[in-house]
């Protein structure tokens, strides 16, 4: 960024503070600066912090919402997918964090596609084979027509060698 200029993320930062300065007790407020920080983390040191304080607001001022418990899961999912192999018990905790937010959201709301969809991704990262294919057949049964975990879920059958079942799902 060119000395005088303001770049994207400070910017969008600076609006979304303002916003929640005008009206703190709206969680709408604190979930686009979790949705902002989330975005940042592959960019910036300690946004992954950023977007976490700020869900845990949203989270504060509507706590029946299965949204907030599932996007600080996807906080952790991105944090330890920025971490090194040499990291390993660093991402392991990310990783269960992220399984007991989404599990906090599938608590909240059973039929939630979305949680159940991440929380296949942490079982696919984990290695949890069975747990992953578990999570993304009710995640299609929650969204029967979503055509990306239809396809995630026959991805992942082909990867275990599950070629008439990965057939099956690609035909949907």
């Amino acid at each position: 960024v060119a000395s005088g200029q303001i770049g994207f993320g400070q910017l969008a930062n600076n609006s979304v503070q303002r916003a929640i300065s005008l009206n703190p007790f709206d969680p709408l407020n604190w979930s686009v600066k979790g949705y902002i920080s989330l975005n940042l983390i592959p960019l910036y040191i300690g946004f992954d912090e950023e977007a976490i304080k700020a869900y845990d607001e949203a989270i504060k001022l509507e706590p029946s919402n299965p949204y907030y418990q599932s996007q600080e899961g996807v906080v952790f999912l991105a944090s330890a997918s920025q971490l090194k192999e040499d990291q390993k018990v660093d991402k392991e905790k990310k990783l269960a964090d992220a399984e007991a937010k989404f599990k906090k959201a599938i608590e909240l709301k059973s039929d939630y596609a979305t949680a159940l969809y991440q929380l296949s991704v942490v079982y696919q990262m984990q290695g949890k084979t069975n747990e992953a294919i578990a999570e993304l057949l009710k995640a299609e049964a929650a969204a029967p027509f979503d055509v990306g975990l239809i396809f995630q879920l026959g991805i992942v059958y082909y990867g275990n060698q599950k070629y008439d079942l990965a057939q099956q799902e690609f035909e949907k």
